[in-house]
C-alpha cells in the first residue's frame, strides 16, 4: 500500500479548497446565460477574498514561499490557472476593474502569485493578465475557446 505524506495530504486539501473559489469567481468574468448585475460581482468577489484567507493562512503556518516549500510542487502548479483569472479581472471589467484587484493584506498569497509568475512554467505556458483578459472576452462574445487563443497571442 502506497504511504501518503502529511505534505501530499495537506496539498491536496488545499487544492481541493482553493478549487471551490471557481464557484465564486466564475459568474464574475463567464457568460453564465444571464447578466451578472455588478453589485452581485462585487459580492462574489467578496466571497472570494474571504476564501482566500485560508489560502493565507496556510503560507504563515508553512512559513514558505510556495506551496513546495523554496520551489513549487505540482499543487503550486494545479491551483495557478485560478490565479491568472483573478489578475485579468480588473482588465476584464474595464472601469470597475480596480474594484476587483486582490487586498494587500493577502501579502502572502500575493507574494505567491508574484514568485510563480518567476517560474519558468509559468514564464513559458501562463497567460498575462492582459491575454487572460481577451481570451475571456473573445470567449464570452464567442463562445469558443480556440479563437480566443489566436486572437490574444502576443499579450
Amino acid at each position: 500500500e502506497a504511504v501518503v505524506s502529511t505534505q501530499s495530504t495537506g496539498d491536496r486539501v488545499v487544492v481541493e479548497k482553493q478549487g471551490q473559489m471557481m464557484r465564486h469567481l466564475y459568474p464574475i468574468f463567464a457568460n453564465v446565460g444571464r447578466v451578472v448585475p455588478v453589485e452581485e460581482k462585487l459580492e462574489l468577489f467578496g466571497n472570494l477574498t474571504e476564501h482566500l484567507k485560508s489560502f493565507e493562512e496556510e503560507f504563515a503556518t508553512r512559513a514558505t514561499l510556495f506551496l513546495g516549500g523554496d520551489q513549487p510542487c505540482m499543487a503550486d502548479y494545479m491551483i495557478w490557472p485560478i490565479f491568472e483569472r483573478i489578475e485579468g479581472l480588473p482588465i476584464l471589467l474595464g472601469e470597475m476593474g480596480h474594484k476587483f484587484v486582490l487586498p494587500s493584506h493577502l501579502k502572502n498569497v500575493n507574494s505567491w502569485i508574484k514568485a510563480m509568475r518567476t517560474t519558468e512554467p509559468v514564464k513559458a505556458y501562463g497567460f498575462s493578465p492582459a491575454r487572460m483578459a481577451k481570451i475571456t472576452k473573445i470567449h464570452n462574445e464567442t463562445n469558443g475557446y480556440d479563437d480566443a487563443l489566436k486572437e490574444s497571442v502576443g499579450l
